[in-house]
C-alpha cells in the first residue's frame, strides 16, 4: 500500500467512524429529549461513501477521468442531511402528513433531500460514460448474473424470514403471532404491490444504500481481503460493519437491549457482508449489492414488521445466529479460497 493508498484509507475511517460519533452524540442528546432519531440514522449511511469519494478526489490517480458531477451531488446531499439530521435533535418537533403517511417533519424533510439529489445522482452516474464508471467502480457489469443473484437473495430473505418466526413459535413456544402475520401479508395483493412500488422507488432511494456499499464492499472489502485473504476478509468487513451500528442499537433499534442488537446486528453484518460479498466478487457490479441493501430495510416494514425502539432477548439472538446460516453457508464457496495477495482475484478499489 503506497503513500496515497495510505492516506485514502485513513481518510475513509476518519469519515466513516469520526461522522459516527458526531451522529451518536445527537442520537443521544435526541434519545433524552425524546426526539426522533430516524433523519441521523438516514444520515449515518452516508459516511462511508464520502469517506471513499473524498479519498478518491484527494489522493486518487489524477489521470484517471472520475464522474465528479454524480461525485458532488452524493458530497452535497451528505452535507444537507448532515445538517438536517443535526436540526431534528436541535430544534423543535412536529409532524406533518408526507407519502400518504404523518412523519417527524424532519424525517420528511431529509427524505425530500434523499430523493431530490438521489434522482440528480443516478441520472449523472448512469450518462457520465463507461471509461468514468469503470475507474469509479460504477460499471453495470454481468446483468444476467447480477438478476440471478438478487433473486436468490430475495428467496434466501423470504427464507430467513419465515425460519425465524418458525423457531420462535414452533421451536421456543414463543406467542409472538408473527408467523400468521406474515403469511397472511406474503399471500395478500396488497403487499406485492407495495414491494413493485418500492423497486419503482429504487432510483431515488439508492443514493442511501449506495452510501455503505460502496464502503464496505466497493472500498474496504477488497483491502481486507488483500490483507488476511479473501475468507477472513470479507468476515471481518462484516464485523467491522456490525460495530459501526453499535450506537444505534442502544439509541434506535432497541430502548433496552442493546447488547442484545448489538450482537444479533453483528451476526446479521457478518452473515449478509458474506453474501453480498459473493455477489460482488461474482458481478463485479456495486449496484447489485445495494439493490439486496436495499431490499432487506425496506421489505421487513412492508410485512408490518417494526425497526425502531424493539425489545430483544438471547433467544432472539440464538434466532439471530441460526437463520444467518442461510447466508454464511456462502463463504464455503469457491470464490472465497483464495489466501494469499496475489490470488485474491477481486476489483481492486481506484
Amino acid at each position: 500500500m503506497n503513500n496515497n493508498e495510505k492516506k485514502k484509507l485513513v481518510l475513509f475511517l476518519a469519515v466513516a467512524f469520526g461522522m459516527v460519533v458526531v451522529t451518536n452524540i445527537f442520537m443521544f442528546i435526541g434519545t433524552r429529549m425524546g426526539k426522533d432519531g430516524t433523519a441521523l440514522v438516514e444520515a449515518q449511511m452516508f459516511y462511508p461513501a464520502c469517506g471513499v469519494i473524498l479519498g478518491l478526489l484527494l489522493f486518487g490517480d489524477k489521470e484517471k477521468k472520475l464522474p465528479k458531477a454524480g461525485f458532488t451531488v452524493y458530497l452535497l446531499c451528505t452535507v444537507a442531511v448532515t445538517i438536517t439530521s443535526i436540526l431534528s435533535v436541535l430544534l423543535e418537533e412536529s409532524t406533518i402528513d408526507y407519502m400518504a403517511a404523518s412523519l417527524p417533519k424532519w424525517v420528511a424533510y431529509t427524505d425530500m433531500i434523499v430523493m431530490l439529489f438521489g434522482a440528480i445522482m443516478y441520472i449523472l452516474f448512469w450518462t457520465c460514460g463507461k471509461e468514468k464508471r469503470k475507474n469509479a467502480g460504477l460499471s453495470r457489469n454481468n446483468i444476467a448474473l447480477s438478476v440471478v443473484l438478487i433473486a436468490v437473495f430475495f428467496v434466501l430473505f423470504v427464507i430467513r424470514v419465515y425460519s425465524s418466526c418458525f423457531i420462535s413459535e414452533f421451536v421456543l413456544k414463543e406467542e409472538t403471532g408473527l408467523f400468521a402475520q406474515y403469511n397472511g401479508m406474503f399471500l395478500s395483493l396488497n403487499t406485492w404491490f407495495a414491494i413493485v412500488f418500492l423497486a419503482i422507488l429504487f432510483p431515488v432511494y439508492a443514493i442511501m444504500y449506495f452510501g455503505e456499499e460502496y464502503g464496505w464492499r466497493y472500498y474496504l472489502q477488497p483491502i481486507l481481503q488483500q490483507k488476511f485473504g479473501a475468507r477472513l476478509g470479507v468476515v471481518l468487513g462484516g464485523v467491522i460493519w456490525g460495530v459501526w451500528h453499535a450506537g444505534l442499537d442502544f439509541m434506535y433499534y432497541s430502548d433496552d437491549s442493546g447488547f442484545q442488537m448489538t450482537c444479533m446486528q453483528i451476526i446479521t453484518c457478518i452473515a449478509l457482508g458474506i453474501f453480498f460479498g459473493y455477489a460482488y466478487m461474482k458481478t463485479k457490479n456495486i449496484w447489485v449489492v445495494v439493490i439486496m441493501h436495499f431490499m432487506n430495510n425496506n421489505i421487513i416494514p412492508v410485512f408490518g414488521g417494526q425497526i425502531q425502539g424493539n425489545t430483544y432477548s438471547w433467544k432472539n439472538v440464538i434466532v439471530y445466529a441460526v437463520v444467518s446460516l442461510l447466508y454464511v453457508a456462502f463463504i464455503f464457496a469457491p470464490i472465497f479460497n483464495a489466501k494469499k495477495q496475489d490470488e485474491v482475484k477481486i476489483e481492486e478499489a481506484a
